[in-house]
């Protein structure tokens, strides 16, 4: 990890910050410490940009280039196959001689677009993978021999070209497909489980989505075997919709995480129904693409299906609705993040009992929910700088993470609160303790409240909240010289520079870094130092540097490789970048 000099700290007057506790108990502040300084990164980049026209620098044979008019802005215009937001580094596929940074397709966002909305809501699915030489590093980024596609268009799967429009709802219109079929594309995010990586899908570009699995032990990207068959390295499988014609209830997901046993996908939206709470569950080891010859072509494994899915919003989670990932506290819970409101919610894979019990996964009462807006009342208490109320609306995904004092956290990192017709950026991050080991033996700690209760008998959890635009106070912000808003662009000029992730890494040094999407800086808070979230010499930041003009200032995490601290952030346009010093 590479910092920037720093003045010596006796150098430096003691600043004094105040750190308010709020919460039911009315716990009195503030209190005063010394604002020591946090550690500023330095982040070399590296740029390439696909394409597939023989005469530009980036040129991969074979790459498709697709027509698209757009509607309401801009004009026909041919566009490469590019646009990415699901990554991993750094698998080596069978058969081939190196390790690879994969990077998934999205989908291609026509030029001409006035705001957010209209780019997210005109953009085109494309099934193109990317894959990098991870041996080249830095280096060999923007050469183009060092990487290799596959469009997943190859593949044949389930209801393959057969148009079912929904509520009059279709695909967007290109040169190529057919309108309201299922398509290969709009992966975003997804899980890596052994030797395979599941892609979920996303509703505004692919409303009738197929969702992916690639297993690189069985052959690397360009293994096109599968699909349908449910053999070779790619299997697809395309999402049914609820009630026939009348909805599409049950497309459009973002994110994924397992308990061992199965794989989850959260619900996100789709553009005929808005947010919704289904769920689907992929049992694993189990077929996963389509059965033709079963009802649905829901493929069944001894007479049980190996998809099932359950709408976790209820009377009892009346917020359980629109969420961006899930992660599993590697015992019993499983944590859903929102994007559309402000609960996480918690599964219960136990369903009350003593072992995990299957069944739960189909019960409301195993469901709970935890309204961040309300932390410090009604909600539990809750310690650090910033409000509790800035929590609301979208979540750039959530982590979890064991410390080395066996204390498990949640954390949700902060993307916006509304994207209608710019993003709202957020900076509020905040963590919650879910669980501690101790000599060995884990126990809960039950995040609806910050005491110990039948449930969790032994450990208590707790809330820390910490608005990172706080780091601007700071004194190395000044030392550095970093602009604090905006000064141009769609976003309000009152709008913070630090703010506006998408997802996140975690490092060789146990750093959890937050990706940078739409604000200007990366930031890594330290997992193992033993600081609270809201301590601002417990983290790291580092801006992406001055870009080239064409630059995209969006990232949605991407391929990490934590054994050179240089990350590939998958973004909905070219260049693909690679920062390092991470």
């Amino acid at each position: 990890m590479r910092k920037l000099a720093l003045l010596p700290l006796l150098l430096l007057p003691a600043v004094l910050c105040q750190v308010k506790f709020t919460g039911p108990n009315k716990i009195t502040g503030p209190w005063q410490a010394t604002q020591a300084l946090f550690t500023a990164l330095s982040l070399p980049n590296y740029s390439f940009s696909p394409s597939g026209l023989s005469s530009a620098p980036g040129y991969i044979a074979g790459l498709p280039r697709v027509v698209i008019t757009p509607t309401g802005f801009g004009s026909t215009q041919t566009y490469d196959s590019v646009g990415y937001q699901f990554g991993y580094c750094c698998p080596t596929p069978q058969g081939a001689s190196n390790a690879e940074a994969i990077l998934w397709p999205y989908a291609i966002i026509p030029n001409g677009a006035t705001n957010f909305e209209q780019a997210l809501h005109g953009s085109v699915a494309h099934g193109v993978v990317l894959a990098y030489n991870s041996a080249q590093g830095s280096g060999g980024f923007s050469t183009a021999s060092n990487w290799e596609i596959q469009d997943l268009n190859q593949l044949s799967w389930y209801q393959q070209g057969v148009a079912s429009c929904v509520s009059g709802y279709q695909n967007p219109v290109t040169s190529v497909g057919t309108p309201c079929t299922p398509i290969v594309g709009a992966y975003v995010d997804g899980w890596i489980q052994g030797t395979q990586m599941f892609g979920s899908c996303g509703a505004r570009s692919a409303p009738y989505c197929v969702l992916a699995m690639w297993d690189w032990s069985v052959g690397d990207i360009t293994d096109v075997t599968g699909g349908v068959s449910g053999t070779g390295a790619w299997q697809l499988f395309t999402v049914p919709s609820e009630n026939g014609s009348t909805t599409l209830g049950l497309q459009g997901y973002t994110g994924a995480c397992s308990d061992g046993s199965y794989i989850y996908y959260p619900g996100l939206s789709n553009p005929a129904d808005g947010a919704h709470g289904y769920t689907l569950r992929y049992t694993l080891g189990t077929q996963f693409a389509n059965d033709s010859s079963k009802p649905g072509g829901i493929p069944a494994t001894g007479g049980t299906p190996n998809w099932t899915v359950h709408n976790m919003k209820s009377t009892r989670n009346p917020q359980a609705y629109g969420f961006f990932g899930c992660r599993y506290d590697q015992h019993r819970f499983i944590y859903f993040f929102p994007t559309s409101v402000s609960s996480i919610v918690r599964y219960d894979t136990w369903g009350g009992g003593s072992s995990a019990n299957p069944s739960a996964f189909n019960l409301n009462t195993n469901y709970t929910s935890v309204d961040m807006t309300t932390l410090g009342g009604p909600g539990p208490n809750y310690t650090g700088i910033g409000q509790p109320s800035a929590l609301i609306g979208a979540s750039g995904g959530g982590a979890f993470y064991q410390d080395s004092s066996g204390n498990q956290w949640i954390y949700a990192i902060p993307w916006s609160t509304g994207d209608t017709p710019n993003p709202n950026l957020s900076s509020t991050t905040v963590r919650a303790k879910v669980g501690q080991v101790i000599g060995g033996t884990w126990y809960c700690a039950d995040f609806t409240q910050t005491s110990t209760d039948t449930l969790c008998p032994t450990v208590a959890s707790a809330w820390e909240i910490y608005n990172l635009v706080d780091l601007q106070n700071n004194p190395e912000w000044t030392i550095q010289g970093w602009l604090k808003k905006f000064a141009t662009g769609i976003y309000a000029p009152t709008t913070p520079t630090i703010s506006g992730w998408q997802l996140s890494w975690l490092t060789a040094q146990n750093k959890l870094v937050y990706v940078a999407n739409a604000g200007n800086f990366f930031v890594e808070y330290a997992l193992n130092s033993g600081k609270h979230l809201y301590d601002p010499t417990a983290w790291s930041v580092g801006m992406r540097g001055t870009p080239p003009a064409n630059f995209p200032n969006s990232a949605f995490g991407g391929a990490f490789n934590s054994s050179t601290g240089c990350g590939i952030v998958v973004t909905p346009s070219t260049p693909v970048v690679m920062y390092c010093g991470l």
